[in-house]
């Protein structure tokens, strides 16, 4: 189980090979002591995770994740992390219907994709929880789910009992992707 401490906001999580998380959060750390005093990471050794957190609220985290882009960094994604809630349906559907309605999106009903990683059991199946999340913000009204013609990406990163969600414009997700390894 991952314990999240009411004064730290999660702000992002790094994957990478097993057995480096620990020079993931090195690297990582490297970076942001520049930015900020207030970061700290915690590698999740064995599973190829490193988690961001930060004794502030971010707006957006995307600018915190640009700035490790930079910078030399042995993983193979830095995933953005705008909401962390409960892995549960229920509180993941809920947190994305309110990321959805206070994220700065061009235009309503926005046309989204959902991706969905599980990494342990709190959950069932990625496919099943997409299918309940999609239902619910389509039921309400405030987006359309479409595969072929979406512009936005819903992302829902599980770790044990947390879920993170982000979502962002689909030309960003490539820029996720860390060049070095």
């Amino acid at each position: 189980m991952i314990d999240v401490k009411s004064s730290e906001h999660i702000i992002g999580i790094v994957t990478g090979k097993i057995g480096l998380e620990g020079d993931i959060c090195q690297d990582v750390m490297n970076v942001l002591i520049f930015i900020d005093r207030g970061f700290s990471c915690k590698p999740l050794f064995g599973r190829g995770i490193s988690i961001i957190y930060s004794d502030k609220k971010f707006s957006d985290s995307l600018t915190i994740v640009r700035a490790l882009l930079q910078h030399s960094i042995k993983g193979f994604w830095i995933i953005p992390i705008d909401v962390v809630c409960r892995a549960s349906y229920e509180d993941i559907a809920h947190c994305s219907l309110e990321l959805i309605l206070t994220k700065r999106i061009d235009r309503y009903p926005p046309k989204i994709l959902g991706k969905c990683r599980k990494r342990g059991n709190y959950i069932d199946s990625c496919s099943s929880l997409l299918r309940y999340v999609g239902n619910y913000i389509e039921m309400i009204g405030i987006a359309e789910v479409d595969f072929k013609r979406y512009e936005y990406i819903l992302r829902i990163e599980i770790i044990d009992n947390i879920a993170g969600i982000s979502i962002y414009r689909k030309d960003l997700e490539p820029l996720f992707r860390i060049k070095s390894i």
